[in-house]
């Protein structure tokens, strides 16, 4: 009977312990996410401020760039806060980061002449574009391109009309996918 309590005592401290120690491993990625987070935010910020500076020194290190564009940043000169549209590439290596105004029409896709060039299997030379239509974005998909809009755990697929974007939404073009998000700038 002692050998029963024993091993049931010797179980739960077993249980409790590996439940200890996920919680803790858990926090500790969540530590991560949130510091690597912050120091691309860090980055994006210091581009934003100061576009001419030749290398900072600041924010993270490792494959992830911050791209921008010049006119976004040194735009109209009215001091009047913009709407921007951010747009980040997410792939297995980097988080490349794209900045545009929002009164930009942005086109996507593999050919060099698009604001955002993603050469990538499956990105047609011209694939789909964001643009702002009132106050909010919008995604439209070019015709004979199968583009999909990914909101939570829900896919749809764009089609020519176009789908209004949410922060947070993702974009899959082929084996390429970007993540949208919008700012005042």
């Amino acid at each position: 009977m002692i050998k029963y309590i024993l091993a049931a005592v010797a179980g739960v401290a077993l249980i409790a312990g590996l439940t200890i120690w996920m919680r803790w491993r858990s926090k500790r990625r969540r530590f991560e996410e949130i510091s690597q987070m912050k120091r691309r935010n860090e980055a994006l910020n210091d581009a934003l401020r100061n576009p001419n500076m030749e290398s900072g020194s600041s924010g993270p290190e490792g494959p992830m760039a911050v791209s921008w564009d010049d006119k976004a940043v040194n735009g109209r000169g009215t001091g009047a806060p913009s709407i921007m549209a951010e747009l980040t590439e997410l792939s297995a290596y980097s988080r490349r980061r794209y900045v545009f105004r929002g009164e930009q029409n942005i086109t996507v896709g593999s050919g060099g002449d698009n604001a955002l060039v993603l050469a990538r299997d499956g990105v047609a030379q011209r694939h789909c574009e964001v643009r702002m239509i009132g106050k909010r974005f919008c995604v439209r998909s070019l015709p004979a391109v199968k583009t999909i809009l990914i909101r939570g755990k829900k896919s749809f697929l764009v089609g020519t009309e176009g789908v209004y974007l949410n922060d947070g939404d993702r974009i899959q073009l082929g084996t390429a996918e970007i993540e949208f998000r919008k700012f005042k700038g």
